[in-house]
């Protein structure tokens, strides 16, 4: 888990989240018919309205965590290895709850 844990902190290290959108905002707001941005270039505004798409669909993931997901798909990762990344957190996250609770 450490291993999985210190590439993804230096790929996030790397990648920050850059002012004005980018391809991600474009490709949203083009999916949502232009509604995406209510001012253009506002990376706040669609990152609230992915983040709403993302509590609707019960994805799990708070607004840091989309935001550095959305910065890492701007910054060219691919969108499945990253989805199996965060499968895998998930997964590890919940086998060490489970030994914790086991141990107690």
């Amino acid at each position: 888990m450490a291993l999985i844990e210190q590439r993804f902190a230096t790929v996030m290290d790397s990648t920050r989240p850059q002012p004005g959108g980018g391809v991600i905002t474009e490709q949203l707001d083009s999916q949502l018919g232009g509604l995406a941005l209510q001012a253009p270039g506002s990376a706040t505004e669609a990152l609230n309205i992915s983040y709403e798409i993302n509590r609707i669909l019960d994805c799990g993931l708070d607004k840091e965590t989309l935001s550095i997901c959305i910065a890492l798909l701007e910054n060219g990762v691919n969108p499945e290895a990253l989805a199996e990344v965060v499968k895998r957190l998930r997964q590890q996250a919940a086998g060490a709850a489970r030994q914790t609770q086991l141990q107690q």
